[in-house]
């Protein structure tokens, strides 16, 4: 029968070849798919790009989503209006649901919200883009999916904004996390952060023995607060992405003390680049930036206040990078070369 697939789901940490499932997706008859197959898992999968949803469609994922019981994958990218019909019928428990990727293609709308009663157990990789849709202080969702592998909450607005203590907290409970990444939308003040961290009481260092990759972008204040309780020197850690918004001073002792004893940062020349977008330096990756293993970038579209910025991290990083039998180059990019050729030819 062809709706039914011997499928590699295209999701991170997808499940192991062989998964023999029902893929519930764009232009797919799910009623009729669901009248006439076995009572085998379901992979629901609709985008919207290139094209409008059908009704049919949005009629398909409410009907497959009645099947909570048999639901093991739900990926969803689609405009917030669409979003918000699919996500309100999601309010009970989904027993056998491994993999939750919901994207909202409407930028900046905190409206969504999942609702309370929606529950995963056995949930082990989740990515939610806003993440207002987790509204993660009223949610229970983090305290009870004790066993994620990737827990990815991107595009955080102020609404749905979260303590670094809050955080810390939930980390915690998940020792099996592989991916980390949090993603900040706007940058919070650094003194407010820095005001709630001092209002924290002292907590335990947090090891998460597993961790392969972690990502951040937000102020350094929170980062700061992050590293200073959570141990990423683990053996098995080979990605680490850092994105931060501009501010005047830039004081990351936390970040350069890792920086400075990690074997992630075991290769011989560290790139500087200025882009449209901010500040670079870390290791090159043919060219594109966000496939690097290292980089710390800094978010500022002007290029003296670039300047700037690379000018106090490089003063402090370099002398912890650069130990004794493990030399650095830093070496600009042919890109930044160019940029300042054409920026002196300009005046």
């Amino acid at each position: 029968m062809n709706m039914i697939r011997m499928a590699i789901p295209t999701f991170i940490g997808a499940a192991n070849v062989g998964d023999l499932h029902l893929q519930c997706t764009n232009g797919v008859p799910i009623a009729n798919m669901l009248a006439h197959s076995p009572p085998l898992p379901l992979a629901i999968d609709y985008h919207e790009e290139g094209g409008e949803m059908t009704e049919e469609d949005e009629e398909g994922i409410l009907l497959a989503l009645r099947h909570s019981d048999r639901v093991h994958y739900i990926s969803l990218w689609l405009p917030s209006p669409k979003l918000q019909k699919v996500i309100t019928t999601m309010d009970e428990q989904f027993p056998i649901l491994e993999r939750l990727y919901i994207h909202s293609r409407t930028e900046g709308d905190t409206s969504l919200v999942l609702p309370r009663t929606f529950q995963a157990p056995n949930l082990r990789h989740l990515v939610l883009s806003p993440t207002a849709l987790l509204n993660p202080i009223g949610s229970p969702l983090l305290t009870t999916t004790v066993g994620l592998v990737t827990l990815m909450l991107l595009d955080i607005t102020p609404s749905a904004y979260f303590p670094p203590s809050y955080l810390l907290t939930r980390l915690s409970l998940m020792p099996q996390l592989e991916i980390v990444a949090i993603r900040f939308h706007t940058p919070l003040p650094n003194r407010d952060v820095e005001r709630q961290l001092s209002d924290t009481p002292i907590m335990p260092h947090i090891t998460l023995p597993n961790l392969r990759e972690f990502g951040f972008r937000g102020v350094s204040a929170y980062l700061e607060g992050l590293l200073a309780r959570i141990n990423l020197n683990t053996p098995v850690l080979n990605t680490l992405r850092i994105e931060l918004f501009n501010q005047l001073t830039f004081t990351v002792p936390c970040l350069l003390e890792f920086m400075g004893t990690s074997e992630i940062l075991n290769f011989s020349t560290v790139w500087l680049d200025f882009t449209a977008d901010g500040f670079i330096f870390g290791r090159h990756h043919q060219g594109k930036w966000r496939l690097s293993p290292f980089y710390l970038m800094v978010l500022c579209r002007h290029l003296d206040w670039q300047v700037s910025s690379a000018a106090q991290i490089l003063a402090q990083s370099i002398f912890r990078v650069a130990q004794p039998g493990r030399p650095y180059t830093v070496a600009p990019t042919s890109q930044t070369i160019q940029q300042f050729e054409d920026t002196s030819c300009a005046k």
